[in-house]
């Protein structure tokens, strides 16, 4: 199927987005980070926080404007490692260290999905839950 093709598919199934319901957020709604309390020193109730966690990243998108093929997050950053390496590396690190398993949620784009996908099978047998969507 072609890209076109692929696009008119994904919008089909798709519910209409409902712009005059969004609103923006209040300062009142956002706290800068240097006024949020540190983590509790409490091991049990790090953990039991940590649990009700998730780590959501935008990874769609392609690296065309680099002169890249495929999606950015594929694109090797530092000593052979992907965006995407270095993520999963962070939350697994994150996951490993205080026994948890906080999920990595990749929000992508229907051009990277597939591709993204692929890559993530390389992770299955990593201490982390990653999940997918477009």
């Amino acid at each position: 199927m072609d890209l076109l093709g692929q696009y008119s598919e994904q919008k089909r199934h798709k519910p209409k987005m409902d712009w005059s319901k969004v609103r923006p957020a209040s300062e009142a709604l956002v706290t800068p980070i240097s006024k949020l309390e540190p983590c509790p020193p409490d091991a049990k109730l790090r953990h039991d926080l940590l649990q009700k966690v998730a780590i959501v990243k935008l990874n769609g998108g392609l690296g065309t404007r680099m002169g890249c093929r495929g999606s950015k997050g594929a694109i090797e950053v530092r000593a052979g490692l992907t965006f995407l390496d270095l993520a999963v590396r962070q939350v697994e690190y994150l996951n490993t260290l205080y026994g948890v398993d906080v999920p990595l949620v990749l929000m992508n784009s229907f051009h990277t999905h597939e591709e993204t996908v692929q890559v993530v099978r390389r992770y299955a047998e990593h201490h982390v839950t990653i999940h997918c969507f477009t």
